[in-house]
């Protein structure tokens, strides 16, 4: 059986790119925020070690019964920052965090509370 050049050039260009190109992860991580303060907005950013916002917004968001979801680059921990418009309270942080993470904020304008929950619970809005 003879193999044409093409063959032979095809079969190298592909084994040296599975060689030298590198692996792509499948392990990106999220941050899932299940939204629950009753007539109010508030806004969630995500920062790693530095201070540095690498994910979400600063924007003000819809907090009654709202979700929201950011992914998060591969970099070392990153800690979950939540204020609520309007609210007397300083904004929370949650973390840190190495992997995906959900989060409830719920409560009221006056009194609201950021509680780590199991990543189930998330997936059940998506």
């Amino acid at each position: 059986m003879k193999y044409s050049l093409s063959f032979f050039l095809t079969t190298i260009i592909i084994c040296i790119f599975i060689t030298f190109i590198p692996v792509i992860e499948g392990n990106e991580r999220s941050v899932s925020a299940i939204l629950n303060i009753t007539f109010s907005e508030c806004r969630i950013w995500v920062q790693d070690a530095n201070g540095k916002c690498i994910a979400g917004d600063k924007d003000y968001h819809n907090c009654d019964k709202f979700f929201m979801r950011f992914n998060v680059s591969k970099v070392g921990p990153y800690w979950v920052h939540a204020k609520v418009q309007g609210s007397l309270s300083r904004q929370k942080i949650q973390g840190p965090f190495q992997n995906s993470t959900c989060l409830r904020i719920s409560g009221s304008i006056y009194k609201w509370r950021i509680v780590k929950n199991n990543l189930s619970e998330c997936a059940s809005f998506t």
